[in-house]
């Protein structure tokens, strides 16, 4: 009964059938044992933190009867210390437990066991002793129920403790749920202290150890990550993977990649990608015996590999006694820093992929299949204008003007009031482009639109970006 009203929700009722078991109104031979402790330790609907002090005091209560608390109860008060904060005593429960006493064929309880204090050592900031819970986990026996959960039924709450059904408890599907949620959870906190290469390669051990593929959310951190340094080539590398995995790649996420191959770094990336370029071109200047004439623009990512076309080593090298033409220092570095902070092609192959994803032709600006946004909008034409693709320019703002005015046929879009800064910059480009093109039929259409959704290029943007 304690168990039922317990799960109903009914917690008050629960404990005054505990108090009745207590004065012994049901008899001798009913009496207070682990079972019921349990009981109140599995309660779903506990949130606040007067009631994870109800729960604490349970456990004194269980310690001065001389009641072991089991795997079950030691589980429920790890995730109850962590979520209300108490670390002093998440620590000495942590210390005083351990998961060598459950067998290897009961892994679906040491997967519940295991994430929740793979979790709880992340929360006090041993991350070693986080991933040695983890390897433990990994050593389990994998279970037979073969039978798959329902997504629906598989929730995380705001903690990131994972919720499966009862029934599915014990399913194959529940074990890697909850591994994968240790290794997400590892993840997390690798990416928060800036270590990518571990955590990408817990995440390389998670996609081959479990069937299961990474959740978008883990996926989204890491493009978070690299989108805010301009790591082109893992952006790359985490988008192949989430196609191999079958992970549905949301809009937000393309705007994230698109836009991280050309926006204007903020004064710390800045002066990390210029002392980068300097040390590039000072390079360059001491090997000129390794010269090749440059094809496509080379694109490098953050830690200067190689991202794309580029440097071909096929090419002939420069004929003796010949050399490529002196550049000032200042000049090449200059160049290099342009290199460093702008892809275009990488930006362009993106938004081909997330057309093609949403089954969408490029040139059909009228299809509803795809509306485009202001920000994969604006860095789409910059890449466009910077390999001097004017029509192509042109195309991606009428294309985002045809929706617009479907969107708002009576009034003008919300992004003339949200961003106002972006999309007077994108207009600024579609007239330049319109100019470069002499295009001036283009232009009026152009300058018509503005009038009417009243948008005005203020005069410090003018030259506030080099797109030519």
């Amino acid at each position: 009964m304690i168990r039922l009203n317990i799960a109903e929700g009914r917690r008050e009722l629960a404990y005054k059938l505990k108090s009745s078991m207590e004065s012994g109104e049901y008899g001798p031979g009913v009496v207070v044992n682990i079972h019921t402790y349990a009981s109140f330790f599995n309660d779903p609907y506990i949130s606040s933190r007067k009631e994870i002090a109800q729960l604490i005091d349970l456990y004194d209560e269980m310690t001065r009867r001389n009641i072991k608390p089991d795997t079950r109860i030691q589980k429920a008060l790890i995730l109850f210390a962590r979520k209300s904060g108490e670390t002093q005593l998440l620590t000495t429960l942590l210390d005083s437990t351990s998961t060598d006493d459950i067998p290897h064929n009961f892994s679906s309880l040491a997967a519940r066991v295991i994430s929740a204090r793979t979790k709880a050592f992340i929360s006090i900031n041993k991350p070693g002793l986080a991933h040695d819970e983890l390897m433990k986990l990994v050593s389990y026996q994998i279970p037979k129920d073969t039978r798959h959960i329902p997504p629906e039924h598989v929730s995380s709450s705001d903690s990131g403790q994972v919720q499966i059904p009862l029934a599915y408890s014990r399913t194959r599907d529940a074990f890697f749920v909850y591994l994968r949620s240790a290794y997400e959870a590892l993840i997390q906190l690798r990416l928060r202290r800036r270590n990518p290469h571990v955590a990408r390669d817990l995440l390389e051990d998670m996609r081959r150890i479990s069937y299961l593929p990474p959740t978008l959310a883990i996926y989204e951190q890491f493009v978070r990550y690299h989108a805010k340094r301009k790591g082109i080539r893992q952006l790359r590398e985490i988008y192949e993977m989430m196609q191999q995995d079958g992970v549905k790649v949301t809009e937000h996420f393309y705007t994230k990649i698109i836009t991280a191959c050309m926006f204007t770094p903020k004064q710390r990336l800045l002066d990390h990608l210029k002392s980068k370029a300097v040390k590039i071109s000072q390079d360059a200047q001491k090997e000129k015996s390794t010269y090749q004439y440059l094809g496509a623009a080379t694109l490098l990512d953050i830690d200067g590999s190689e991202i794309g076309p580029g440097l071909n080593p096929k090419e002939p090298a420069a004929p003796d006694g010949m050399e490529l033409s002196e550049i000032a220092l200042d000049e090449r570095a200059e160049e290099e820093l342009d290199r460093l902070i702008f892809y275009p092609n990488e930006c362009i192959l993106f938004f081909d992929d997330m057309l093609a994803d949403y089954g969408v032709s490029p040139g059909a600006i009228h299809d509803k299949g795809y509306i485009p946004n202001i920000n994969i909008t604006n860095s789409v034409m910059r890449a466009y204008i910077r390999l001097e693709r004017y029509a192509l320019a042109l195309r991606e703002f009428v294309r985002y003007c045809y929706h617009q005015k479907q969107l708002y046929p009576m009034s003008r879009p919300l992004d003339v009031e949200r961003n106002p800064r972006t999309i007077a910059f994108v207009f600024r480009m579609a007239l330049g482009a319109a100019q470069m093109r002499k295009d001036a039929k283009h232009a009026q259409k152009i300058y018509t639109t503005m009038r009417e959704w009243g948008v005005k290029i203020p005069e410090r943007d003018m030259y506030r970006y080099k797109f030519m």
